[in-house]
């Protein structure tokens, strides 16, 4: 069964742990919840939450969130590794522990004041994501930090280091995977810029 309300989804056949998310949310919230975002025309929201005991969670393993949070029953390595790599953000063991359910919808789901806008690219500081054209880009610590610097500074960065290429290089990876576009260049003797 597929429920949506707060901006989260949640896949379950169980009813008393979906009321009781839906409570949690509600208290949590109280319409201080973030807007949707979107994937083309379709609204995105911001956590999805599977149990995998539902009986047709494989067919939900696509559904679309800028979060998923998938419970687990089958506690094995092999399930463990096939949830990650299908792109899971995080594993709770079943029964689920509805404080770190809070928890993650807290992180998650509140209006943040912590997204400021550059270009058009909206930085999340507290997450170390960017979101461009609907698309959310997840770097590393070092990766956001060198983005943070470039899009801050509206001017070249001179950085010697191979790193700064290999951070460079890491980050117009993801941002052409995600959106086509590469969102860093190097000016031969200047350093790196933004390029959109």
């Amino acid at each position: 069964m597929l429920s949506s309300f707060n901006n989260i989804t949640v896949i379950s056949n169980n009813n008393k742990l979906i009321n009781q998310i839906k409570k949690t949310s509600t208290d949590i919230l109280q319409n201080n919840y973030t807007e949707n975002t979107y994937l083309g025309d379709t609204p995105r929201n911001k956590l999805c939450i599977v149990d995998q005991q539902c009986a047709n969670y494989p067919r939900y393993n696509d559904y679309t969130a800028d979060y998923s949070v998938h419970i687990i029953h089958d506690k094995t390595y092999a399930n463990i590794k096939r949830t990650y790599e299908s792109g899971c953000d995080y594993i709770i063991e079943s029964p689920p522990n509805i404080d770190h359910i809070k928890y993650l919808i807290e992180e998650h789901c509140l209006n943040n004041k912590h997204i400021k806008e550059y270009n058009g690219i909206h930085i999340d500081y507290n997450k170390h994501s960017i979101l461009y054209e609907n698309a959310l880009i997840k770097l590393t610590k070092m990766e956001f930090s060198f983005l943070q610097e470039l899009l801050t500074t509206n001017k070249h960065i001179s950085f010697n280091d191979k790193y700064a290429q290999v951070l460079a290089h890491r980050i117009n990876y993801k941002t052409r995977k995600a959106t086509g576009l590469s969102f860093i260049k190097s000016n031969y003797g200047l350093g790196y810029t933004i390029s959109i």
